[in-house]
């Protein structure tokens, strides 16, 4: 009979061990959520400066390759961008972006007309910054310098 009272105490004990192992893990689940959703805007502000960075060597590079010029044209007010080719007078749209919700194009520091063009050799005429925000007011930055270096900021 204590031989059975033994494995009973055994069962007892280990339930009581799995219940609070699952109340730990409950506990930190809910501690962590409110930071996740903190930097969530923080991810999708990197993401953001990532994919404008990639599309601008998209256009630096296509304008070498095809030597002819490529323009991004950012439009602050609707929070998107294209890329375009300028080829004799022509201009065609490559690609066009919109950007998340929560992100939005500051504006475009040191470029008259919100544009970075880039000529045959990869350059710019003139070197600008892209500067960007989420939704709790960080920003990110991009510089685009006179040789059509595009520098990501975090």
């Amino acid at each position: 009979m204590k031989q059975w009272s033994d494995e009973i105490m055994e069962s007892g004990y280990f339930l009581i061990n799995v219940i609070v192992a699952i109340a730990i893990i409950g506990l930190m689940t809910t501690l962590s959520i409110p930071y996740i959703r903190n930097f969530q805007p923080t991810l999708k502000l990197s993401a953001a400066q990532k994919e404008i960075t990639s599309n601008l060597r998209l256009a630096q590079q296509s304008a070498v390759t095809q030597q002819v010029v490529y323009s991004v044209k950012f439009y602050v007010d609707h929070n998107d961008y294209e890329i375009l080719k300028l080829n004799s007078g022509a201009t065609s749209t490559v690609k066009y972006i919109e950007l998340p919700d929560s992100i939005n194009i500051q504006e475009i520091l040191d470029s008259d007309d919100n544009e970075v063009e880039f000529n045959f050799y990869g350059g710019v005429d003139e070197p600008c910054q892209v500067v960007l925000s989420n939704s709790q007011d960080k920003l990110g930055k991009i510089n685009i310098k006179p040789s059509g270096y595009v520098e990501l900021k975090q």
